[in-house]
């Protein structure tokens, strides 16, 4: 297969790889949609093209500014080289990506780089809802889903973000945040922690009324019951949500939550309950390479992908952030997720066997490599966590790690 575009909206993506199917959609059929062809699923273009996504997420201009300095070194080199000029920023970008064999782009990019023929994947961010009054969470990072107030909520954050891209054939779908925890505050067992926490609110506390109801006034329940909880809270959060976005855009897939790792479910039945509404399931997994296996803690990861692909029925998964770091990158690496390694080299060498190891899972349906751009040396500005990690295909200056960048061009042309 040659390289490709939608000529609708806007074109998707620019592909060069030979081996995916070519599926012919229904008539008038203008949106990326999913399906399983010869047992693997792949994301179809409007014109009936079916391909793997292979996304890079923040691929900004902008870049990140640093806590201590607040300058970014990436924007600062960016005006430099392009006196400014976005567009000549984004041609140059979209011209590496392609050139490394990607074809998409993931969560964070700017529009100017977004508007280069990449499909992309965008968000409706129903956990801002948590920021609206103490009442409005179920312990940290999880909206409660049992406040009078979320259904309204929700409906109208889905008709904002929702409706002005309602026709665009370039969106692959909708987000519905990032990272929720599902295992609460972490008080006790962790598949219990959203009981736990609701079970701790103070009299009066939606969520905690809401167990009541449900538990038949007592929080001395068994751990069935318990789970069970859990489960009624993931019906709430995957109904309404998907629901909401449903009624302003029937036309674009709804990409799951982005589940903090495979663990983030905290239950397989959270998992299977996103799978009831959700076209894709997603999720953020940080794996190591343990004697040339790609494994999380000491699980392989591709048994894990397996138990994962049980409990959603099927349905595609979609690996949205996935990195590893290098130290000899000058950068103290001291804060956020991901395997620690001392060489680009050796970096290199752990991006090839995550790639391999995935490259023919047929529940796979596309990775984000988690990201274009270094974070800064001082920790991201933005946020409580301070990150200051060598995530990037580039550094600061805009400097390309070879090795990394090689090891994907490799892979992906090893699949044509």
């Amino acid at each position: 297969m040659s390289t490709w575009c939608v000529g609708l909206a806007r074109v998707v993506a620019a592909l060069s790889v030979t081996s995916l199917a070519v599926c012919t959609l229904a008539e008038g059929a203008e949106f990326i949609t999913v399906e399983r062809r010869n047992g693997r699923w792949f994301f179809i273009t409007p014109d009936g093209v079916a391909f793997r996504s292979r996304g890079v997420d923040w691929v900004s201009y902008d870049g990140f500014k640093d806590a201590k300095t607040g300058r970014s070194l990436y924007c600062e080199s960016n005006d430099a080289k392009f006196a400014g000029n976005r567009l000549k920023w984004a041609e140059d970008t979209a011209a590496k990506l392609r050139k490394w064999g990607f074809n998409s782009l993931g969560g964070g990019a700017s529009p100017e780089v977004a508007s280069q023929g990449f499909c992309s994947p965008s968000y409706v961010q129903f956990g801002v809802f948590r920021k609206n009054g103490a009442d409005y969470s179920i312990g940290p990072r999880f909206p409660n889903v049992f406040h009078p107030q979320w259904d309204s909520f929700c409906d109208k954050l889905a008709r904002e973000e929702c409706q002005g891209r309602v026709g665009d054939s370039s969106l692959m779908g909708w987000f519905l945040g990032n990272e929720f925890h599902w295992w609460g505050s972490g008080r006790g067992v962790w598949r219990f922690g959203l009981f736990n926490d609701a079970a701790s609110a103070p009299d009066g506390h939606p969520a905690k009324a809401a167990l009541l109801n449900f538990c038949g006034g007592t929080t001395n329940v068994a751990d069935s019951v318990k789970e069970a909880f859990v489960t009624l809270c993931a019906e709430r959060f995957f109904s309404v949500t998907c629901g909401a976005i449903r009624r302003y855009d029937p036309n674009h897939l709804i990409l799951g939550c982005r589940f903090m790792g495979w663990e983030g479910g905290a239950i397989s039945n959270v998992w299977q309950t996103a799978s009831k509404y959700c076209d894709v399931i997603s999720f953020n997994q940080y794996p190591r390479l343990t004697n040339g296996i790609i494994c999380v803690r000491s699980e392989p990861f591709s048994d894990i992908i397996s138990r994962l692909s049980h409990w959603v029925g099927g349905k595609p998964l979609m690996i949205t952030e996935w990195s590893f770091l290098a130290r000899d990158s000058g950068l103290p690496c001291s804060n956020g997720c991901g395997q620690r390694l001392q060489t680009q080299s050796e970096r290199a060498t752990a991006v090839a066997a995550f790639l391999n190891q995935i490259g023919d899972n047929p529940n796979i349906v596309g990775h984000n490599f988690f990201m274009w751009l270094d974070e800064p040396a001082g920790g991201l500005a933005s946020g409580a966590t301070g990150e200051d990690g060598n995530y990037g295909l580039v550094n600061a200056a805009g400097e390309p790690y070879h090795l990394v960048t090689e090891a994907f061009t490799a892979h992906f042309n090893s699949e044509k």
